[in-house]
């Protein structure tokens, strides 16, 4: 590639120069541009300069000042839009909820004129300056006036509460008084004002016990293995993503027999949940009165309607340590199962997709899987020999 060659600069005195020379009347200019090292239009231009008058000493630096005013101008100019952004940045830091409705716009733009121009809120609120000024001239309705006033009286009532007053008691202290204003108003106007009760939420952890879990022991600390079917249950929850959200899947397990002899899929985690899971493995296999459901200490198993069921059926009741989940590893052990050879594997769109996914494996590990815990027999060939 052919490097560019760099302008050279001729001052004023070079230039008179060779014009006078090609003045004299036995010199050609094709001979001054040769021997000064110029191209001869160059020297054409200068020549036509001269007599135009436009070849002046103090040509160049006429240009270099109209540079620099022109760089001074683009300066200030840059400047002023800075301060611009600034201001505007200023006036909107920091506040939430930005007047979308151009009657707010307008309110806002009049509250905040001293710290910005009326145009530069304008263009940050997306309104024009003729609607800004159209609206102040026109004047507040009556509507306005109307929530001023009110605005004064649900200041005095939240004051004199010592600011612990929301819109509700706000509003009922209004009513007291013999002022008559909707609710929803009420709430609008201690919005928009930043009127709010002051509140300190204070939490404070239990060291003891919840009294759900109080009479709850585990039963199966000092028991000796079991021997054969519907002794001992034990179930628990874990959870499946569906569509990006998380669905919940309760089980019941006969520890004998590793066989899953109920469960419930759902959308929601609650004690209906777990009672549909037993509700099935009491139909399937009916308990004895000797029979312990085992479980962890999740509030759905410690909730007083599944204790009511628990009763109801003369289950004994069971339920972890606190801080060892390994007292209910049985279904833990499931759950890892389930997960590492079905559920991470599939991406589940729908609820019902998943329900028929988890019925096929439920089928699959009761009747085909071989469970090394069971010498490699499935959970149906162990519940056949232990019936």
């Amino acid at each position: 590639m052919k490097r560019k060659e760099k302008h050279t600069f001729y001052n004023f005195q070079f230039k008179h120069t060779a014009v006078t020379i090609t003045n004299h009347p036995n010199i050609q200019s094709i001979d001054v541009a040769e021997a000064l090292s110029i191209h001869p239009i160059m020297l054409y231009r200068w020549r036509q300069e001269m007599r135009e008058g436009k070849l002046d000493n103090n040509d160049q630096e006429a240009r270099s000042r109209d540079k620099l005013l022109q760089a001074e101008k683009k300066i200030k100019k840059l400047e002023k839009e800075l301060r611009q952004v600034r201001d505007e940045n200023a006036v909107l830091e920091g506040r939430e909820g930005i007047p979308g409705k151009k009657v707010d716009a307008f309110r806002f733009i009049e509250q905040h004129v001293k710290r910005s121009s009326v145009a530069a809120l304008c263009r940050k609120l997306g309104v024009t300056r003729g609607g800004f000024y159209a609206w102040r001239n026109r004047g507040q309705c009556q509507r306005r006036v109307e929530d001023e006033a009110l605005l004064e009286q649900i200041i005095q009532v939240h004051r004199k509460s010592q600011g612990r007053y929301g819109y509700p008691r706000v509003h009922q202290a209004l009513r007291q008084n013999d002022i008559l204003c909707g609710r929803n108003r009420v709430a609008r106007l201690m919005r928009e004002n930043g009127i709010a009760a002051k509140m300190a939420r204070r939490f404070r952890r239990h060291r003891h016990r919840h009294h759900l879990f109080r009479d709850s022991t585990n039963l199966l600390l000092d028991r000796e293995p079991t021997t054969g079917a519907n002794q001992v249950w034990v179930g628990d929850i874990t959870f499946i993503s569906v569509d990006g959200k998380w669905s919940y899947l309760s089980t019941v397990m006969d520890r004998h027999t590793r066989q899953i002899i109920g469960w419930s899929f759902a959308k929601d985690r609650s004690a209906a949940l777990v009672r549909e899971a037993l509700l099935m493995a009491v139909q399937a296999h009916a308990p004895t009165a000797d029979t312990i459901f085992h479980s962890d200490q999740g509030c759905e198993y410690a909730s007083k309607e599944y204790r009511r069921v628990l009763e109801s059926f003369g289950l004994r009741v069971s339920m972890s340590r606190k801080g060892h989940c390994w007292d209910n590893a049985y279904m833990e052990s499931f759950f890892h199962t389930l997960k590492t050879e079905m559920i991470y594997f599939q991406k589940f769109k729908t609820l019902e997709e998943a329900t028929a996914y988890i019925i096929d494996y439920v089928r699959f590990y009761n009747s085909e899987r071989l469970h090394s815990g069971l010498n490699y027999r499935t959970p149906d060939w162990a519940a056949s020999e232990a019936a």
